[in-house]
C-alpha cells in the first residue's frame, strides 16, 4: 500500500510481483531469481587459474582447462571426492601460489593436498567465478562425455552424491530467492526515500531562488522578474526542469556545500597552478572567449578575466552557480563573466569559444566522471584552433610500505576475543583516499596512462594498462598508491606550469587513492613488480570507479608471488 501523498511504485513486467495472491506467485519469483542468477553468471568473465586469459562463463572456463592446459578440473574434483570447502581451497591455492596444471596433476596422482590449509579459504580473486558454480549438472554431463573420468562409485554412492548436490542446489536457490526478495524491498524503500527527498529539495530551491533575488536584483534569476521566477519555481514542483536535475543528484548536491569549495580554494597547489598559468600566458587569454566548465565559486573565471579575456562563460549545474553570480558581481566583473546554471552539454552559445578551462579532475583522476562534460563542451563549443587547459594529465602508481594500512585489516583478527577475518575482504575492497607519507614510498613510480585533453574521447576513460616498478629497499610492501600529475601546456612556446599529487609532492585535496594489498609482500632491493590495471565505471553509479589490479613479484626473472584484487572508489 502507498501513502496518500506518494505515487505508487511501478514494477516492470519482467519482475515478479510480491503481492501476487495466486499459488504460483512464489514459484514465479523463485524461477525469476534463478534465471537472473544464471544470466549474471553467463555474462561474467573471470581469469583462468593457469594463464591471464579471461573467459565468460564456467563451461567455457572448464573447456579451456582441458583444451589448453590438458587438465579436467571436474575429474580432479570428483576423483578426490572434494566437498565445496576443498574445492575453494584448491582454487585459492592455485591462484595464490601460481601453481601450474601439471603440478596439480602430480598432486592428484600422489594423493597430496597442499591446499588443505585454512589460509586458502580466503578468496584470492574477488568474485571468483570458479567459486560460485553449481557442480552437479556439469559433473554428470562430464561423466557421460569423458571416459577418462572414473570415480569408482557404486550405484548407491552415486545416488547419495546426487542427493547431496541436489540439496546444495536447493540451498543455493533458497539463498538466491532471499537475496532477490531483499533487493526488491530495498528498491521500494529507496524509491520511497527519493520521492520524499525530491519534495524536500524542491522546497529548498524556492528558498535558494528567493536568496538569489535578494542578492542580485529583480531580473537576475532566469532573466525574469523575481516574483515571477519564485512563483514559477513553486508551480513547477511536479515537472522535470532540465536545469534543475542536479538538485536530486548527490554529486551536484555535494557541490552546493560551502565546505567543499573552501577545501578546494585552500588547496594552494591546485589554485595557484591555474592562476600562475593564466597570468604567465596572457596572450592565450587576451581578448578571447573563455568557457569555464564546472565553475564552482568562479575563481578560474575570475583569473581568466584578470588575464584579459573579453568574455567568460562560467557554467555549473550545481546551485553554487547562484553564489558565483553574487561573487562575480561583488568583484565588479559581471560585464565580462556570465554565470550560467545548467549542464554544459545543454548550454547553447551564440559563438564558439577560444579556450576551455576546467578543474575536472577527481580522486585517482577519473572519479566523478566530469571529464565527460569537458569532452562534450570541447567537441561542441570549442573553435578548431582553440585550447583546453590543463593540456595533459598522467596517471601513476607507486608501492608503499606503510604498516598502518595493515593494522586496519589486522584489527579483524581479534575483536573482543573473536575472529572476524571475513570483514577484511570488505575493508580491502574500498580504496582509501588519504595523504600518504612520502617516506613510505618503497618503489619507483610508474606512469600507466596519459590523456591529452584536446584529443581524448569518452571511450578512452575505461581501459586496461600494464605497469611495472622496482623495489627501492628491502621492506614489506603493503599497498599501492594511485595518483596523477598535471601539465598545463602542450605547446613549447607556452610557459609551462605543472603539479603532482604524488605522496612525495606537496599535499593537495586529491591526496592519493590507496589500494591495500590482500597479502603484504616481502621485497628486496631491485625486485620487480609487474602487472596490469583495469579501470571501468560502476554500472549502478557511473561517477564511481571499479579498479582491478593483478600483479606478480619477480626475483630476477623468476615469478615468486602473485595476487589479484578488485577495488572500488566511491
Amino acid at each position: 500500500m502507498c501513502d496518500s501523498d506518494e505515487s505508487p511504485i511501478e514494477v516492470s513486467d519482467d519482475e515478479p510481483r510480491m503481492d501476487d495472491d495466486s499459488s504460483t506467485g512464489e514459484e514465479d519469483l523463485h524461477a525469476w531469481a534463478m534465471k537472473e542468477w544464471h544470466e549474471r553468471q553467463a555474462r561474467r568473465r573471470s581469469v583462468c587459474m593457469f594463464c591471464p586469459r579471461k573467459l565468460r562463463g564456467i563451461e567455457p572456463m572448464l573447456k579451456h582447462f582441458i583444451q589448453i592446459h590438458n587438465i579436467n578440473m571436474l575429474s580432479v574434483r570428483y576423483q578426490l571426492k572434494m566437498d565445496d570447502y576443498g574445492w575453494i581451497q584448491l582454487v585459492n591455492f592455485t591462484r595464490k601460489t601460481c601453481t601450474t596444471a601439471g603440478e596439480i596433476i602430480k598432486f592428484v596422482k600422489n594423493k597430496e593436498k597442499p591446499w588443505a590449509d585454512a589460509d586458502f579459504y580466503r578468496p584470492t580473486l574477488k568474485d571468483d567465478l570458479l567459486l560460485q558454480w553449481e557442480p552437479d549438472e556439469l559433473a554428470i554431463k562430464a561423466m557421460k562425455e569423458d571416459e577418462a573420468l572414473n570415480t569408482h562409485m557404486s550405484p548407491l554412492e552415486q545416488l547419495q552424491e546426487r542427493m547431496r548436490t541436489t540439496e546444495e542446489r536447493a540451498r543455493l536457490a533458497e539463498e538466491a530467492l532471499y537475496r532477490a526478495m531483499s533487493d526488491l524491498k530495498q528498491i521500494r524503500n529507496r524509491a520511497s526515500d527519493c520521492m520524499k527527498k525530491l519534495t524536500k529539495h524542491r522546497k529548498c530551491r524556492v528558498r535558494l531562488t528567493q536568496s538569489a533575488v535578494m542578492l542580485l536584483g529583480e531580473e537576475a534569476v532566469s532573466g525574469k522578474p523575481a516574483a515571477e521566477a519564485v512563483v514559477e519555481d513553486i508551480d513547477s514542483e511536479a515537472e522535470e526542469d532540465p536545469a534543475e536535475e542536479g538538485d536530486t543528484d548527490p554529486y551536484f548536491l555535494s557541490y552546493a556545500n560551502v565546505n567543499i569549495h573552501r577545501e578546494m580554494l585552500q588547496d594552494t597547489v591546485r589554485t595557484e597552478a591555474y592562476r600562475d598559468f593564466m597570468m604567465s600566458n596572457p596572450d592565450i587569454f587576451k581578448d578571447k572567449v573563455v568557457l569555464d566548465v564546472g565553475c564552482g565559486t568562479g575563481i578560474l573565471s575570475i583569473f581568466a578575466a584578470k588575464a584579459g579575456a573579453a568574455k567568460v562563460y562560467a557554467v555549473d549545474r550545481s546551485s553554487i552557480a547562484y553564489q558565483a553570480m553574487a561573487i562575480v558581481k561583488e568583484n565588479k566583473l559581471d560585464h565580462v563573466i556570465e554565470v550560467m546554471r545548467g549542464r554544459v552539454e545543454d548550454i547553447k552559445l551564440t559563438r564558439e569559444v577560444d579556450v576551455i578551462i576546467s578543474e575536472w579532475m577527481g580522486y585517482f583522476l577519473l572519479y566523478e566522471a566530469m571529464f565527460d562534460s569537458v569532452i562534450s563542451a570541447r567537441d561542441k563549443l570549442l573553435h578548431q584552433d582553440g585550447y583546453v587547459f590543463p593540456g595533459k594529465v598522467i596517471m601513476k602508481l607507486v608501492g608503499l610500505d606503510d604498516k598502518s594500512f595493515r593494522s586496519k585489516l589486522d584489527f579483524w583478527d581479534d575483536v573482543y576475543g573473536f575472529s572476524m577475518s571475513t570483514m577484511k575482504n570488505s575493508e580491502v575492497l574500498e580504496a582509501d583516499v588519504v595523504q600518504c607519507d612520502g617516506e613510505s614510498i618503497c618503489t619507483t613510480s610508474c606512469a600507466f596512462k596519459e590523456f591529452d585533453t584536446e584529443r581524448a574521447k569518452v571511450h578512452d576513460l575505461e581501459f586496461q594498462s600494464t605497469f611495472g616498478f622496482d623495489a627501492l629497499r628491502d621492506t614489506t610492501m603493503t599497498a599501492i598508491a594511485g595518483y596523477f600529475d598535471t601539465e598545463f601546456a602542450l605547446e613549447r612556446d607556452l610557459k609551462q606550469v605543472k603539479f603532482s599529487c604524488s605522496p612525495a609532492a606537496p599535499p593537495t585535496h586529491w591526496k592519493q587513492s590507496v589500494f591495500v594489498m590482500n597479502e603484504p609482500w616481502e621485497v628486496k632491493t631491485g625486485w620487480r613488480i609487474e602487472g596490469d590495471i583495469e579501470i571501468c565505471r560502476q554500472k549502478h553509479y557511473h561517477r564511481a570507479l571499479h579498479v582491478q589490479i593483478r600483479m606478480k613479484l619477480y626475483e630476477r626473472r623468476t615469478c615468486v608471488k602473485s595476487q589479484a584484487q578488485d577495488y572500488v572508489i566511491q
